[in-house]
């Protein structure tokens, strides 16, 4: 038994073609069947359920905003997005800008990967990170708006993981953004609204908030 795989170019106008031609009686050739297979079976039902998800995403906001009666009210405000962060995590794969024939690397091809995570999760995590730097943090890394960043040369350093031939050694880049409930209003898609400088995190209280809460030294 053999699987033969192949690329199917679907361009704006075969799309139409294809969506339109049982109301025109288009006469089916070629990869015509396939074509149709692809955008009724695959394509509109995803697009259909990403349109659902954002409805059902809108309606959520607005009953947290309605019954609080404050549009500042986010998930936060009752722990919804903490106790939803074990899924919270969202990968996206980072590609190479350029060839880099010296590392074997090819223009495009995936060589990292960024991951968002929230709510106790990443609490946990972090506190393993800040345990790989020496629980020493640089001053210089934290900017006016409550957001550090620090790398890991070598994954290993994480206390619990173990060396894997397989894996190799692996860097890390690692970006702690801090805010008040609330704040999220600045970066929605729609009603957006200026956040007050009170609301802000300081330089200061994210250092006083990381030596607290993580016992970091700042150097």
């Amino acid at each position: 038994m053999s699987i033969k795989l192949k690329l199917i170019a679907l361009s704006l106008f075969t799309i139409l073609v294809v969506i339109i031609s049982p109301w025109l009686d288009f006469s089916a050739a070629g990869s015509a069947e396939i074509q149709q297979m692809i955008i009724y079976e695959l394509r509109i039902p995803r697009v259909l359920f990403a349109f659902t998800a954002g409805c059902g995403l809108a309606l959520c906001g607005m009953v947290f905003q309605a019954m609080f009666r404050n549009p500042l009210a986010t998930p936060f405000t009752l722990g919804v997005a903490s106790g939803a962060s074990l899924g919270a995590a969202i990968s996206v794969t980072r590609n190479a800008k350029d060839t880099q024939r010296e590392w074997g690397v090819r223009k495009g091809e995936p060589i990292g990967v960024a991951v968002t995570i929230r709510g106790n999760d990443a609490v946990v995590l972090l506190k393993r990170l800040l345990e790989a730097k020496g629980n020493s943090v640089n001053g210089r890394s934290f900017d006016n708006f409550g957001n550090y960043s620090f790398g890991i040369n070598e994954h290993i350093d994480i206390p619990g993981v173990k060396y894997d031939p397989q894996i190799g050694i692996l860097g890390l880049g690692i970006s702690v953004t801090l805010t008040r409930p609330g704040y999220s209003i600045r970066k929605r898609s729609k009603h957006k609204a200026s956040v007050g400088k009170s609301h802000i995190i300081t330089n200061q209280e994210a250092k006083d908030y990381l030596t607290k809460e993580y016992g970091v030294t700042i150097v």
